[in-house]
């Protein structure tokens, strides 16, 4: 969220916050590249892709999220750049995760789906929606507990970061174990035979897996 490229006052960042980010209207964008990558990858993912359209597509996926995030390196002065900025870095990002997304799905992501769907990553992507949901609380206790004025830098940034995704993780898997798997567990054990036209009888006794529990059909 660069708030830094509108304004240097706090007041018109705050007004930025309240009345333009944590709107729905703001996010629509991001969340149309989302479908049109889900219908981009229903309708050619068993298209072959050439190679000098993958290399544009990784190119220019490359270079939208590099922008999006160091387009703007600490408050411009002009105008014109900062509302450039702000109306295209979100859609710059979000096209680039799409890229990225659309070649993994499709089987075209080459060493960079292989490094993607390492088994490292399954339990922290269990864990990323969490983390999503509570980094933003943890960040808003931390400042509201500030009683001096902090001089950032780059040290100091790093350090945030890392306390704060390990924070995050933290509590994320505590939220994941004690809250979110069970409710998946059990919605694994009473709906999964319910889906219409997807009725199974399973008569060989042997253990199913439901969301990584053994259970057997009685």
């Amino acid at each position: 969220m660069p708030t830094p490229a509108i304004n240097k006052d706090l007041d018109v960042m705050e007004a930025y916050n309240s009345i333009i980010y944590s709107k729905p209207f703001c996010h629509a964008p991001t969340y149309l590249i989302g479908m049109a990558v889900a219908q981009l990858v229903l309708k050619y993912k068993d298209k072959k892709i050439g190679l000098g359209y993958q290399i544009l597509g990784w190119f220019l996926a490359i270079i939208g999220a590099l922008l999006s995030v160091y387009g703007i390196y600490g408050p411009s002065e002009s105008v014109e750049i900062r509302a450039f900025y702000l109306s295209c870095y979100r859609l710059g990002w979000t096209a680039s995760i799409g890229w990225l997304a659309f070649v993994c799905i499709t089987g075209k992501g080459g060493i960079v789906n292989s490094f993607l769907s390492w088994n490292a990553f399954v339990s922290l992507g269990q864990l990323s929606y969490l983390v999503y949901l509570l980094h933003p609380m943890i960040m808003l206790y931390k400042t509201a507990s500030l009683r001096e004025r902090i001089t950032y830098g780059h040290n100091e940034l790093v350090f945030e970061f890392l306390t704060y995704t390990v924070i995050a993780f933290l509590l994320a898997y505590i939220g994941h174990t004690a809250v979110e798997k069970p409710f998946l567990t059990l919605e694994g054990i009473f709906f999964r035979n319910k889906a219409p036209g997807n009725v199974e009888i399973n008569n060989s006794k042997e253990p199913v897996m439901i969301c990584g529990v053994k259970t057997i059909d009685p």
